[in-house]
């Protein structure tokens, strides 16, 4: 029981970019529908389990010795790279992109095309993650079921939220959030 509690807060870091996305939609009134969401999950599930595999691969050419320290270091280096970005931007605000760039056909439903660009785009980060994660050799399988189960959850929930107000200062605190449990698995990784 004890590779749980590392791949849960794996696969919840991992998610709170949907999390802040699915916010954004139900605040903008942007539907995702459960096919959308379904293919969204699936591409996180994919590219999250290759990446989650290539760190093991890489993870048997190391000594054992040193790839959990290795992965944990990865980890590490993500989330201080995630709460440095979000406090630098504090100070240096970039122009909003805006996520409702992925409605393409501006209908207020992203729609399975457009969610397999969205899904890609979400999924960015977690190739990293996933790649440290391998290395630092977290459960393969639990790793990946729960990253596709909290994609799915997070789209959902964030979406409800959304069409609240507190959900929107809520979901401005996801990316140091998400940086500081990185940091912290990486780090639990490490010295434990």
């Amino acid at each position: 029981m004890e590779w749980l509690l590392p791949a849960l807060v794996f696969a919840l870091s991992a998610n709170l970019d949907s999390f802040v996305v699915g916010i954004t939609y139900g605040m903008r009134k942007i539907r995702i529908g459960w096919v959308s969401n379904v293919i969204i999950s699936g591409i996180a599930l994919g590219c999250t389990g290759a990446s989650l595999l290539l760190g093991q691969w890489v993870s048997t050419l190391l000594p054992y010795s040193l790839t959990d320290k290795l992965g944990g270091l990865v980890l590490a280096g993500i989330g201080l790279y995630y709460c440095v970005k979000w406090i630098w931007r504090r100070f240096h605000p970039l122009p909003a992109t805006g996520s409702e760039k992925y409605d393409k056909n501006a209908s207020g439903v992203i729609e399975p095309g457009e969610a397999v660009v969205l899904g890609f785009a979400l999924t960015i980060n977690n190739v990293g993650l996933g790649l440290g994660a391998g290395l630092a050799k977290l459960n393969l399988i639990a790793s990946g079921l729960l990253t596709t189960l909290f994609s799915v959850l997070s789209l959902i929930i964030g979406s409800a939220l959304g069409r609240r107000q507190l959900a929107h200062r809520l979901g401005r605190f996801a990316e140091p959030i998400a940086g500081l449990v990185i940091l912290l698995l990486g780090l639990y990784e490490v010295f434990f």
